[in-house]
């Protein structure tokens, strides 16, 4: 929260802000127009006089000043007077305004923004001139709605806090390492958020602010700003001059961080009141005092100093967001001589070389000596397109676009891995081995990360190479990221035995959604004998399964989108077929039943009926019990194909041995058949 006191009294000002420009110069916008609306506010035991003429004046006031200070590029228009506001309690605070008078400003179509000014009769209890909050929609102002006031320059005051900037700052720094500095809040008399006096007593106003504060409110072009990461001579251009191709603000980079800038502001045309130490009331023989505040500036801007802490300025007292202007001293004009050698935060010096209205001025800036290679922290892509669908369970984060296309997502790469203790000149991306793009000077340009459009399914990898103005190089550990197509959700599966466990099976499909369809294709033996639905589950039978074989079968779904599911294998394993002497099959091998005989017994002989005559199949001696469970018998191992379906009469028959005479088995029947 800001509040702007009087200009004849003592400022009084209360801040809750963020950091301007902490790491960054600003790209420029384009044309911005912001609406106006007026709300009387009458507190207990005061009346209000708000006209819509005179709002509609004053508001016009500061948008000529705007355009003035901006070059056109921001402009305020008159909207709406409303109604006066009658709170039960006082009001004195741009956060309340909203709630007493059920106000919330929303733009009209063709605008950026919208913005609401409460107006309260003076009062001393309200400490300030008029309050908004930093980026905010409403403002606060303490009376002086009236022309020939300072009610406009204060209202554009409270406006460049409405759009971003924080107030503008003087201080006083030692001269040598370790520079330590003071700082006066509304210091710097040549900024209108600072003490920019000329504008309560101009007609038209003039409410102008410092090039750094212009780059700020992104009107600056890209060729207007310029940065000294490397020790030589600089040339800038007037800050409000025209025609002369230079840049307007140079800033001087330390621990990756634009801590300082320079600018040249003479004293001519709309700023000749810069140069005087009064300034005359219109109408009346009366002066304002002024504090005298031209020439080359030097700047110091926030820093976060997370990294670099020890190469930035520290402050004696407490330390005030916003820009500071360098002065001498508190109470001293904010004049600096050609010739005037300054120490910076890390042993780098800036000279005053010169300075010309018509052709600029020179500064000489002698970088300290950079030993230190650029240093890294962890790299952290992440993709910045969306990564699931909201209620659509699934996988994958490559998605179909309104064309039933693929919509491959777009990865973002932070450029903040690589800091240098002066400033990085170049960021190489790399992305699976391979440079994609160089990225020159992107403090300065305003870039923070690299976008990265994949244009299939892959996993890449990214790495940052950076190098800063003295050559150094290093680069970042690799990263990866990995993109896939969105897939459904696979259903539940459950596989049962069918009416034959060895040659059947039923499948049971739980579907994910009524949306999806199933095709279960791809079978390894067998065939489909039916489909049953029911309830959201689906029931296939597989019947004529090899037998003694795993079956597999691809289940896939497709939904109504064109999406699927990537497939589920089904897998499973029949019960196994194993021939008997009562049973086979052709092609399966039958291993005869020969039972377990009397140690000494002699040979046996499979025979089979063929007619009425028996016939010898196969013969074998007798053995031990492969298993070893029957160690005081024998036993005898026959291995027979069949090759044709039919059915077989055997019997076993036992030769006499000189333990034991010959015997025959009962006979048996056993049905080969087609498996």
């Amino acid at each position: 929260m800001i509040r702007r006191g009087s200009a004849i009294k003592s400022l009084f000002i209360v801040i809750l802000i963020s950091i301007f420009l902490a790491n960054g110069a600003q790209a420029i916008d384009p044309i911005r127009q912001y609406q106006i609306d007026v709300v009387p506010i009458a507190n207990p035991g005061t009346t209000m006089n708000v006209t819509e003429e005179v709002s509609r004046q004053i508001i016009a006031q500061v948008d000529l000043a705007f355009n003035d200070a901006t070059d056109g590029q921001i402009r305020f228009t008159f909207r709406k007077l409303h109604p006066i506001s009658f709170p039960d309690t006082a009001t004195l605070s741009s956060g309340d305004i909203q709630k007493v008078t059920g106000l919330i400003p929303v733009a009209d179509p063709g605008f950026d923004k919208a913005i609401l000014v409460g107006v309260i009769a003076n009062t001393s209890a309200a400490k300030f001139g008029g309050e908004a909050i930093l980026g905010g929609n409403y403002i606060m102002m303490n009376g002086y709605w009236t022309l020939n006031s300072i009610g406009p320059g204060i209202l554009a005051h409270e406006l460049g806090h409405s759009l971003g900037i924080s107030h503008a700052n003087s201080a006083v720094c030692t001269t040598q390492l370790p520079i330590v500095c003071e700082q006066s809040e509304y210091g710097d008399f040549s900024s209108v958020m600072g003490t920019y006096t000329s504008k309560y007593v101009t007609n038209p106003l003039i409410s102008r602010f410092s090039a750094t504060e212009l780059d700020e409110l992104k009107v600056l072009p890209k060729e207007s700003k310029a940065i000294a990461a490397e020790s030589g001579d600089y040339k800038v251009a007037p800050a409000y001059s025209k025609g002369i191709s230079l840049p307007k603000v140079l800033y001087i980079p330390i621990g990756s961080e634009l801590t300082y800038s320079v600018e040249y502001r003479p004293a001519i045309g709309k700023d000749s009141g810069l140069s005087m130490s009064q300034l005359q009331v219109p109408g009346i023989n009366s002066f304002y005092p002024n504090t005298p505040s031209h020439g080359l500036q030097l700047r110091m801007l926030p820093t976060v100093g997370t990294q670099f802490k020890d190469s930035q300025p520290t402050f004696s007292n407490y330390k005030i967001n916003g820009t500071a202007l360098i002065v001498s001293a508190f109470k001293a004009d904010q004049v600096q001589p050609i010739g005037k050698v300054f120490t910076l935060s890390d042993g780098s010096t800036i000279t005053f070389l010169s300075g010309d209205p018509n052709t600029g001025a020179t500064v000489r800036v002698q970088r300290s000596l950079d030993k230190e290679p650029p240093i890294v922290s962890e790299l952290r892509p992440r993709w910045i397109t969306k990564q699931w669908i909201d209620y659509y369970p699934g996988r994958g984060n490559i998605f179909k676009n309104s064309l039933n296309e693929w919509d491959y997502p777009i990865a973002e790469i932070p450029l903040d891995a690589i800091t240098d203790n002066t400033l990085i000149k170049t960021i190489q991306v790399e992305v699976n081995g391979q440079i994609v793009e160089q990225i020159d000077q992107p403090m300065l340009n305003g870039i923070e990360s690299y976008t990265f459009k994949s244009t299939k399914p892959d996993t890449f990898t990214f790495r940052l190479i950076g190098t800063d103005y003295a050559g150094l190089s290093t680069s970042t550990t690799t990263a990866s990221l990995t993109s896939t197509y969105f897939q459904i959700r696979t259903p539940y599966t459950q596989i049962e035995s069918g009416k034959d466990p060895r040659t059947s099976l039923t499948l049971i499909v739980s579907s994910s959604s009524e949306k999806t369809k199933y095709v279960l294709e791809n079978l390894s033996s067998g065939k489909i004998a039916s489909i049953v639905e029911s309830n959201g589950e689906i029931e296939y039978t597989i019947t004529n399964l090899t037998r003694n074989q795993q079956f597999t079968a691809l289940l896939s779904g497709r939904d109504d989108l064109g999406y699927t599911d990537g497939g589920t294998e089904i897998i499973y394993e029949p019960d196994t077929t194993e021939c008997t002497n009562k049973q086979c099959y052709v092609g399966f091998q039958w291993n005869v039943d020969t039972g377990f005989w009397a140690t000494g017994a002699g040979n046996m002989t499979l025979q089979e009926r063929i007619g009425t005559k028996w016939i010898n199949i196969q013969t074998a001696k007798p053995v031990a019990d492969p298993k070893g469970a029957m160690k005081n018998y024998v036993t005898y191992l026959m291995k027979i194909n069949h090759k044709t379906p039919g059915k077989h009469i055997y019997r076993l028959s036992i030769a006499a041995s000189k333990k034991y005479s010959g015997q025959i088995t009962s006979t048996f029947t056993q049905v080969v058949s087609t498996p």
